[in-house]
């Protein structure tokens, strides 16, 4: 699965499902202790395992590995074009396994802070760069990011790499 992704784990058994007892370990679906589904949404990966017992007493179980792969779905741009008609302002885009940009900061030649915004969702021009500074345009070139990344699961990741403006 996919960070973002949801998961439905079913039983299949030969006898009916309201003649076992079915235990889940983890139980990861609280709503659905004693039932032969288990739908979740995991943040990392686990091992579940289903141990059944029938009116005879006789028992059986089974392990399933969920496998939670961390693609980690995020883009910035390394060009763009402040005056033109398409993507005028360079902002980040991300997948819904984002939870939130801690920072995102752009920086001259020289080092010196061009933008800096704090805790926002992805995907929003409102938190980008429009290539002003001091309300002056830059010139073309290279400028260099660093963007500190928030996922769902918890991690925080750091994102750094260059932009050049094109006019």
């Amino acid at each position: 699965l996919q960070l973002s992704d949801s998961a439905h784990v079913s039983l299949q058994a030969s006898i009916p499902a309201d003649e076992l007892n079915i235990v889940w370990k983890p139980l990861l679906d609280s709503t659905a202790a004693g039932l032969p589904y288990q739908n979740f949404f995991p943040l990392q990966s686990w091992q579940l395992q289903v141990l059944v017992t029938d009116t005879s007493g006789c028992t059986g179980e089974d392990r399933l590995i969920i496998q939670v792969e961390k693609p980690y779905q995020v883009y910035i741009p390394n060009i763009f074009k402040p005056d033109g008609d398409f993507n005028p302002v360079l902002y980040i885009f991300a997948g819904p396994d984002v939870e939130s940009i801690e920072s995102f900061q752009i920086f001259d030649r020289w080092g010196e802070a061009i933008v800096e915004h704090r805790n926002f969702l992805p995907n929003d021009p409102d938190y980008g760069w429009d290539g002003l500074f001091k309300g002056e345009k830059v010139n073309p070139g290279v400028f260099v990011y660093a963007a500190s990344v928030r996922f769902i699961d918890g991690e925080i990741v750091l994102f750094k790499g260059d932009v050049t403006v094109v006019r």
